[in-house]
This record gives structure tokens, sequence and C-alpha cells, in this order.
């Protein structure tokens, strides 16, 4: 049985294959009772609100009118309605400028070193002064450089190194009494006092510790009261040794004084109660001290003085 082919002629186009597309379905149809879904309003602004937020608006378009030179329209709104928005709820803004380098390592160092010196390692303290110090020269800010010879002079002081302490604070004090603000003057005028009382010089140590309190602010009176007053307890003087710890009490009292100030002043005044026979009432101003001293962790606290 002879096969027959169908072969398409020379040159005849053959067709293109199709796909079969599946039939289109028909959009589902509602039932005639149904309901459309409720939309929900938009709740009205009130008029306190609206008020509120208009101001906004304004101060975002104000910014952003200041910002149309750098920015596109729509995008300088968007940021000057972020700064409005976040300079009346305390966050966000620019961050505040970063000191130049050696003024910022300056006050590192410093910061540091003061750090050191609370805690009783005066050595350590000193190496960080000394860097601050370097670092304030360079930034040329006589302020810091005077707070550099003053905090080097005390942690010297603190280690018995006298005569170098005393050229440290001599400079402080000079460089100070230039300046219209005389930097760091009463702290400089008690670390002088310090000094003069370690190498018992107590003429000096009074001089220096009642200029001290003639130029000291509120919060530092009580310091310098104290050290008259334990100047007075040691050279047998109790009536100025009384009415200097009242003093020093008395100034401690303020919420700006150091807690480490005031639990020095208390102890001078358990002291003073203990010398009067007022054991009771010395015990209580000695256990508030304590209290104190022992909140602020100061490393030549008031516990290892009653060893």
């Amino acid at each position: 049985m002879a096969l027959k082919l169908n072969l398409a002629a020379k040159g005849a186009k053959r067709p293109k294959p199709t796909l079969a597309r599946p039939p289109k379905k028909a959009p589902a149809m509602a039932p005639k009772n149904a309901k459309a879904p409720p939309t929900k309003k938009a709740k009205a602004l009130s008029p306190q609100l609206a008020k509120v937020l208009a101001s906004h608006l304004a101060l975002a378009a104000s910014k952003a009118r200041r910002l149309a030179h750098l920015l596109t329209p729509a995008l300088a709104l968007t940021l000057g309605l972020a700064l409005a928005l976040g300079s009346l709820s305390g966050c966000g803004g620019p961050l505040p400028p970063q000191d130049p380098f050696n003024l910022y390592q300056a006050k590192d160092n410093l910061s540091k070193g003061n750090h050191w010196y609370l805690r009783g390692c005066h050595r350590e303290a000193a190496r960080f002064f000394e860097e601050g110090l370097a670092f304030a020269r360079l930034a040329d800010d006589a302020p810091l450089i005077v707070m550099g010879h003053n905090s080097l002079g005390a942690a010297l002081l603190a280690q018995g190194r006298l005569k170098e302490a005393a050229a440290k604070l001599s400079e402080a004090l000079e460089l100070t009494l230039t300046l219209p603000s005389r930097p760091e003057l009463d702290s400089i005028l008690g670390n002088l006092g310090t000094l003069a009382f370690k190498a018992k010089r107590h003429g000096d140590a009074e001089d220096f510790w009642v200029q001290a309190t003639a130029v000291a602010p509120p919060n530092r009176l009580a310091i310098y009261y104290s050290n008259l007053a334990r100047l007075y307890k040691a050279q047998n003087r109790p009536d100025e040794f009384a009415a200097l710890t009242a003093k020093a009490l008395a100034a401690a009292e303020s919420s700006l004084t150091p807690p480490q100030a005031k639990a020095d002043a208390l102890s001078l005044e358990a002291s003073l109660a203990l010398s009067q026979g007022e054991r009771p009432k010395a015990l209580e101003l000695l256990e508030e001290a304590l209290s104190l001293d022992r909140r602020t962790e100061n490393a030549s606290g008031l516990a290892q003085n009653l060893e």
C-alpha cells in the first residue's frame, strides 16, 4: 500500500502554531441585596491641633525656603518639616560642632586626669594633666593652660613633690592674674595654701585660704572653711576652730556643694562635738559623713583617716 506524503511546495509559508487561550471568566456579580462595605470617615482635627500643625508647617516652609538653593523643593520641604518638628520636641537638629583636634585632646586629657586624681591615682593623673597641658598650649587656650598648670601642681603636691608643685602652681597663678576672668583662681590659692601647710608654713597657708574664700563661688566655700578650721585645730585655737567649722557646715548646706566637701565639714563638726563631750552627737555626725564619703568613693576617705 502506497503512503501519501503531503509536502508543501517550495516557497510556501508554513502556518504559525497558535496556542489555545482559556476562555475569559465573566466577572462575578454581586448579589442584588449585597451592601457596599462601609467607608471610614477621617476624623476632623480639633481647632487647637490644626493651629499647632499649621505653625509647624509654616516653620517647615520657612526652613525649606532657606534650603531651596541646595535641594529640590520636595526634599527641602520634607527636611524643613523634620527640623521643625525635631526642634520643638527637643530631639534632632544638627549636632554641635566638634572642637578642633588640639582643643579636644586638651579637654579630654584634663578630664581623664581628674578621673584618676579623684580615685587617688596621682601619678596616673599627673601623666594625663601633663598631656592636657601640652595640647592646651598647642590650642593656644589660656584658660586651659591655667587649668593644666593648676591640676598638674595638685597632682604633684599629692605625691609629696613640693618643689615641682610650687613651680606649677606659681605658673598657674601668674597666668590667671593676666586674664580678665581669672580662671581657677580660688583653686590655685587653695592648692598654694595646702602646699604651705605641708611645708609647715602655717601663716602662709592661712593667708592663701583666706584669700581663696574671698574669690570662691558659693559651692566651693566649704572646702576652704574646712581647711582653715583644720589649721586652727592644729594650732590649738579652739574658738576659731569652732567658728570656722560652723561656717564650713553652713556653706556645705548648699545643694551645689560637692558631697565630699560636705562630708569633710560634717567630720569636723563631729570632732568639735567630741571635744565638747557630746559623744552621741559626734557619732551621729560621723555616721552621716561616712555615708556621704562612701557614696562619692573618695580615694582618701574619712574611714582611712579614722584608722
